[in-house]
Parts: C-alpha cells; structure tokens; sequence
C-alpha cells in the first residue's frame, strides 16, 4: 500500500542466490522519505519428510545511517511488515516450483533408468 507509506526510490545494491537462499539489497536515492538500504531475504527450509508442505523464512531488514532521515519506529515495523507479507505468497509459490521441478527430474531419470535397463 504505497499510498500509506509515499513513494520511496529504491536502486539495486546487490543481489544473491542460492538454491536455499535469494537475497536483494535495495538503497535509497535522493528525494525519498527516508535515507538507508532495504534487504530481503528469503530462505527454503528444507525438510527431511516428504508430505511436509516446504516452507520459506522472509527476512525484511530497515537499516538507517547515523546522521540519514529516518521514519518513526512505528511506521517503519508497519511498512517492513507490510512489504513482507507482500512477497510472501510469491516466494512461497516460487519454492513450490522450485520442489515441483525436482522431483519431475527425479521421477523423469528414475524412469528413464528403468527404460534403458
């Protein structure tokens, strides 16, 4: 809900993946509310059974300089909650597919093996 919160110019600092882990760290640019950096994360908790649905840990991290403009506390725990619960559904929907895709390789080669054999 960016009508809440202004618009806030972000630009991409870094990015990181891996097969349990992504991670993007945005920083702000000039004519925004606040001046820091923005970091989420999301991490695939993998478990050992399989009839557990896989599961995603969101990470939503505010970090503000010293001497940068800030928000007010309650504010910002209000828009990183908010962004969070934003990409949940999308992370864990790529997870999802990211499984799916696994085991369709699995079951593809196991059959395959047994074909040749």
């Amino acid at each position: 809900n960016y009508k809440r919160f202004g618009i806030q110019p972000l630009r991409v600092a870094s990015e990181f993946e891996s097969d349990t882990l992504k991670s993007v760290i945005y920083y702000t640019l000039k004519g925004g509310r606040f001046d820091g950096e923005l970091k989420f994360s999301v991490v695939r908790c993998d478990e050992n059974d399989d009839d557990t649905e896989p599961r995603v840990m969101i990470t939503v991290t505010l970090l503000v300089p010293n001497k940068g403009r800030s928000l007010k506390t309650k504010t910002g725990a209000k828009m990183l909650s908010l962004l969070a619960e934003s990409i949940v559904v999308s992370s864990i929907t790529e997870a999802k597919q990211i499984l799916s895709r696994e085991l369709q390789s699995t079951i593809y080669r196991g059959r395959a093996r047994e074909r040749s054999a």
